[in-house]
């Protein structure tokens, strides 16, 4: 198998393993599925976008991008969560 086919079928597996977590509430499940979501963003950006071939600045640039877009949406998550219980 070439390297892209095992990327899509790592793919499809995350994916799977994130509809199957999706079954469940609670902050663990959410906090999973967003952990999972970025790996499969960066798999994407490594694999199908090829940035494993560009310089080191833009690998660091786009995986920070995706640690950032992840933490930003796990903090509205908790913030959400605090706002939800006080009010």
């Amino acid at each position: 198998m070439r390297d892209i086919d095992l990327a899509w079928l790592a793919l499809v597996a995350l994916t799977l393993l994130s509809l199957g977590t999706s079954s469940t509430a609670g902050a663990v499940s959410a906090a999973l599925i967003l952990a999972l979501a970025a790996a499969k963003a960066m798999a994407v950006l490594r694999w199908f976008l090829e940035s494993g071939e560009a310089s080191r600045g833009w690998r660091l640039l786009l995986d920070f991008y995706v640690v950032a877009i992840c933490s930003t949406i796990a903090g509205i998550f908790v913030i959400a969560g605090q706002f939800a219980e006080a009010g």
